[in-house]
């Protein structure tokens, strides 16, 4: 079944449409790591689907994500 059948507007990730504005809004450390490319495979799942978020909505795209419910990732 299609993602977009599943929709639930209460359910909802947020993106940056400036993958900068991201890495600027992390924590220190966080964000000197990643200046400094240092740990960069600890963050990279998240800036990839930043990434990829935004250059979807920018081609006209609607996201929709899953949750698996047995999920221990929030």
């Amino acid at each position: 079944m299609p993602l977009k059948a599943n929709y639930d507007p209460k359910n909802y990730k947020i993106y940056f449409m400036d993958t900068g504005l991201l890495v600027a809004f992390l924590d220190e450390e966080s964000s000197y790591d990643l200046r400094s490319n240092r740990n960069f495979n600890t963050y990279k799942g998240g800036l990839y689907e930043n990434m990829a978020g935004d250059m979807l909505v920018k081609a006209g795209f609607d996201l929709f994500f899953y949750k698996n419910e047995k999920s221990t990732i929030v």
